[in-house]
């Protein structure tokens, strides 16, 4: 049996990832962006930025997957279409439905023709409320069909990092399914189980649940994050005290868990902030609260300048400064939201000229991002700063090698052999 055709609009890292891990589950994919560069890349089988094992993917199932900026070809005799498409934060810190909308008219200008099984599922992050009061009607309108029957449509949003996007997918803990028809909801579920390693959790609830679950998760997620670090800055504060230890024993409580349970740099990146503050702005709109999600921004928000004051303490005015890694996280070049790449600016604006070794970012990165920050090619090359910044915890070898020729090295991650110039943030103050 032939398997169905499945339509990927939208065609950044997310989107790619998940056409090419449907097209290597013997899928025929077809990849819908409005971006020629991007679709041409994806063609050649090199999509645009990084992101571990994708190019690989592409190219070992070209056979089954090309790209189009033609969404009525993309629609042709597709059964699923995904939307992945982005969805910027508005003025407000809500979730704009702009790109979404568009590509929804587009697809719906498709399916006027056909009365074939369809099952759209909106897999961008929206705010709650969105799917019933704007994108299923924009859907009904343009197709000039009704929801029910041949026509589906599922919210199912990623948990997944960039940098391990691809394993992500593959070995999810939850595939979250928001649908008022089961029949597609379960279509959909069975599609995307081809693509899973594991079993994880499928979760199905309405829409307005799903909407809300997906922004509740992650800002748990931060809330942890944020609450190592509020211990951080206490047991920065009190000789002796060493928040490692502190995190250690409530990781191993089983109400609270190790993961993302350590006190370092905060959250960043696309996702983690963006929803975070959505859910506080959503609270706002509906007339509640969402007091917990706003103070966990806040405490994440201190976190840079606290770090420039714990520098500035031990390093001469105007002198040169060294960091290794600049990115969001370690294994992407992403830089937005990035609080290592927020110190750099903070240090490059208080009068110290900024060293920064990030390979991914300066290869992958945006140039005109780096213009205040001297990017060099190797680790030897930090050597003329006065003091290092470990901010990505997978150098902490090279920084090991380093830590003689520093005056200072500020070991933001713990991941140091203790000596004397080693300076810990919240750890073993004395």
């Amino acid at each position: 049996m032939q398997e169905p055709k499945v339509a990927v609009f939208g065609l950044g890292k997310l989107g790619t990832v998940y056409a090419a891990l449907l097209a290597a589950r013997g899928f025929h994919v077809i990849g819908c962006d409005t971006s020629k560069e991007r679709v041409e890349q994806a063609n050649r089988g090199a999509p645009l930025g990084f992101e571990p094992n994708l190019p690989e993917l592409l190219a070992q199932n070209s056979h089954r997957f090309r790209a189009t900026t033609d969404a009525a070809s993309a629609i042709d005799k597709a059964r699923f279409c995904l939307l992945v498409v982005p969805t910027p934060s508005d003025n407000s810190g809500e979730f704009s439905n702009r790109f979404l909308l568009q590509a929804i008219r587009d697809i719906g200008a498709a399916l006027t023709e056909s009365t074939d099984p369809f099952t759209l599922v909106v897999v961008s992050t929206v705010s709650p409320g969105s799917c019933e009061a704007a994108l299923i009607p924009e859907l009904e309108s343009s197709s000039g069909r009704r929801l029910g029957g041949d026509l589906g449509f599922v919210y199912s949003p990623l948990f997944v990092a960039l940098g391990s996007a691809v394993k992500d997918l593959e070995h999810p803990d939850l595939l979250l399914v928001g649908s008022q028809q089961k029949d597609h909801a379960q279509a959909y579920v069975e599609l995307v189980q081809n693509i899973f390693v594991n079993e994880p959790a499928v979760a199905h609830m309405s829409l307005p649940s799903a909407e809300v679950a997906k922004l509740a998760v992650n800002s748990f997620v931060t809330a942890k994050i944020s609450f190592a670090n509020m211990l951080g800055e206490l047991c920065g504060a009190l000789p002796g005290a060493d928040v490692d230890a502190v995190t250690g024993a409530l990781g191993a409580d089983r109400r609270i868990g190790s993961l993302y349970m350590s006190s370092a740099l905060g959250f960043g990146g696309p996702c983690f902030p963006r929803d975070n503050v959505a859910l506080s702005a959503v609270a706002r709109r509906l007339g509640t609260t969402a007091d917990l999600a706003e103070a966990t921004q806040r405490v994440n928000l201190r976190q840079v300048e606290r770090f420039q004051r714990i520098v500035l303490t031990s390093c001469n005015p105007g002198a040169p400064v060294s960091i290794l890694g600049l990115a969001y996280k370690q294994g992407t070049p992403v830089i937005e939201e990035s609080q290592a790449y927020q110190l750099a600016v903070l240090l490059t604006a208080a009068g110290h000229r900024v060293l920064a070794h990030d390979p991914l970012v300066q290869r992958f990165g945006r140039p005109e991002s780096l213009r205040n920050i001297t990017m060099v090619d190797s680790v030897d090359e930090l050597l003329d700063g006065d003091v290092l910044i470990l901010a990505d915890p997978s150098m902490g070898n090279q920084a090991a090698h380093l830590v003689g020729e520093f005056s200072a090295v500020f070991d933001l991650w713990n991941v140091l052999a203790p000596a004397e110039n080693v300076v810990r943030p919240g750890r073993s103050v004395s």
